[in-house]
């Protein structure tokens, strides 16, 4: 009992890395945005990130993006509400898995200070969950640390339809994105 309470006044008293290193995005928009590109080239959408959070200490980092809230840009009118209804309806079946999250932890930690201003290479290793399948992918990251902000970049690929079973519910089975490329840019505010 006296070690706990003696652990307790000590948390208090020194609160140390455990509050000051957590980050979170606090006003999403274009500052912390995703962008998948399609294998066919035509076909680009972007999206806000929801949530993101990166616990520096314990290296944790998760998000989370609405997939209904996708933004396909300029495609033409007549082409808009059967694109995008055929990708969110059909495809990403947005009524059963509103969303795409990630949780994974940071695998070289060590290397990265985030109380010093610099830019640091890392990997993370986690699970993705997009269409109800969880997957673990490992993900490359650049952490850029400035005046207690912290940016995060990454692109990497993804196999939608052979990976997370996104493909038409048709019998056939049509799938239409077979590879894209997810590129991200956040920028995290101390919590």
């Amino acid at each position: 009992m006296k070690q706990l309470l003696m652990a307790s006044l000590v948390l208090l008293l020194y609160p140390g890395k455990a509050g000051a290193q957590r980050y979170s995005i606090h006003n999403a928009g274009q500052a912390s945005r995703v962008e998948v590109t399609t294998d066919i080239g035509h076909y680009k959408a972007t999206n806000t990130l929801k949530e993101g959070m990166l616990d520096a200490s314990a290296g944790t980092i998760r998000c989370r993006i609405a997939v209904q809230d996708f933004d396909f840009g300029p495609i033409r009118v007549f082409q808009a509400s059967t694109t995008i209804g055929r990708f969110l309806k059909a495809y990403m079946e947005t009524g059963k898995y509103p969303d795409i999250t990630y949780a994974g932890r940071i695998t070289d930690l060590k290397e990265i200070d985030f109380t010093k201003d610099g830019t640091y290479e890392a990997k993370t290793e986690g699970t993705l969950t997009a269409h109800g399948v969880r997957k673990k992918i490992m993900i490359p990251v650049t952490f850029t640390v400035k005046n207690g902000t912290v940016a995060v970049e990454s692109v990497f690929h993804l196999k939608p339809a052979d990976d997370y079973k996104v493909r038409a519910d048709t019998p056939a089975k049509y799938t239409y994105f077979n590879a894209v490329t997810v590129r991200l840019h956040a920028i995290l505010i101390k919590s």
